[in-house]
């Protein structure tokens, strides 16, 4: 079974847009108060994509590292790899992304979710502009899209640090079948999700910190929104002024004495990964 846990990703935007890629082209989204957003649904279609690659090198460097072997067939992506239209124990068998997100054809969105991504939101507001012509932003559509006098369609955040919450929880996994080895592969994938995935207006969106934190209990021995909150960068000085670079925020490497003796251990993945080269 899956362990209890809590983590969050500090996402860097330079000059780019942290939408989806592929077949999710969201773009950059905008609240109201001026703060961008990134879809989770964006981020789990990336992950999608590396585990689809078989032939790409995070792939390739990954299948030969795990203490079980990387069965091709039981690691296949629904709607994409053949033979999706089969039964649900089937689908469970070779769909990773059905046993980790519980997405699949006939399924519901959020159906037997172990894996589940927040919101992705920037620390304070972010200013867009168009990539070709640095051409300001001067309107915004009712989805939060921005729009240009010319209309012409290449937003990028010119700096932005989001925050993006996710979850794991055990007791989906008795549904979905969803095995501590597809847990391990989810986790190794998280800091290559950004650089080896997207498009050229996607190029600078970096992931700076994944944080990972394993509860001493399957039922969780601390509040997730607790945890979160000690690992969100804080912008410095006024926190309704867009930034213009990292330097910009205080980021916490560490949590408090009282959170850090309620969990297993704090995790930087990206830290983890950098530091043995994939």
């Amino acid at each position: 079974m899956p362990p209890r846990a809590t983590g969050l990703l500090v996402i860097e935007v330079r000059n780019s847009s942290p939408g989806g890629p592929g077949r999710r082209k969201e773009g950059v989204l905008v609240r109201a108060d001026g703060r961008g957003w990134i879809s989770p649904f964006s981020l789990m279609e990336r992950l999608r994509d590396l585990v689809h690659n078989k032939q790409g090198p995070v792939w390739r460097g990954f299948a030969g590292q795990f203490s079980a072997d990387l069965d091709i067939r039981q690691f296949q992506v629904s709607g994409r790899d053949s033979g999706n239209a089969e039964g649900r124990g089937r689908a469970m068998d070779r769909f990773w992304d059905i046993r980790v997100f519980g997405q699949g054809e006939g399924m519901a969105p959020d159906r037997d979710s172990v894996v589940r991504f927040g919101l992705g939101l920037s620390v304070c507001p972010v200013r867009i502009a168009h990539a070709g012509a640095g051409e300001p932003v001067t309107a915004y559509d009712d989805q939060g899209r921005g729009k240009s006098a010319t209309g012409r369609d290449d937003r990028v955040v010119t700096h932005g640090v989001y925050a993006m919450p996710f979850f794991i929880n055990p007791t989906a996994a008795v549904s979905s079948g969803c095995r501590p080895l597809d847990i391990e592969l989810l986790l190794r994938l998280i800091p290559w999700v950004y650089s080896h995935t997207g498009t050229v207006l996607q190029s600078a969106v970096c992931l700076r910190h994944a944080w990972y934190m394993e509860h001493t209990s399957f039922l969780g021995s601390c509040v997730d929104l607790a945890l979160i909150d000690a690992l969100t960068p804080v912008k410095k000085g006024d926190p309704e002024e867009s930034s213009s670079g990292w330097t910009d925020y205080q980021v916490p490497r560490t949590l408090p004495r009282k959170l850090q003796a309620r969990v297993k251990s704090l995790r930087d993945l990206v830290e983890e990964q950098m530091s043995c080269g994939g």
